[in-house]
């Protein structure tokens, strides 16, 4: 069987907004306090690291580039929907 797509999908995102701009520096400022406040460790908060992941063999490297997959998806959603980029900690 051929499977084949009927549409072709096209986005253009700006993976610099991503790190650089003040409302998403803000972000992963608050996205490192609390990190750190949770699991007692400190990590280097650079843009190669937050576009490409964190590779240093740390204890904690698989759950912080998870989070931050996660995080990075969210600040992409906010940015499709027009909405505030924040930072809400539980």
């Amino acid at each position: 069987m051929r499977f084949q797509l009927s549409a072709t999908f096209y986005f253009h995102f700006d993976w610099m907004q991503v790190f650089q701009c003040n409302i998403t520096s803000a972000f992963w400022i608050a996205f490192q306090q609390w990190w750190c406040e949770r699991t007692r460790r400190a990590f280097e908060l650079d843009e190669r690291n937050v576009i490409f992941g964190w590779y240093s063999d740390t204890q904690f490297k698989d759950i912080l580039n998870y989070v931050a997959i996660v995080a990075k998806y969210l600040i992409f959603c906010c940015f499709q929907h027009n909405s505030a980029v924040t930072f809400d900690s539980l």
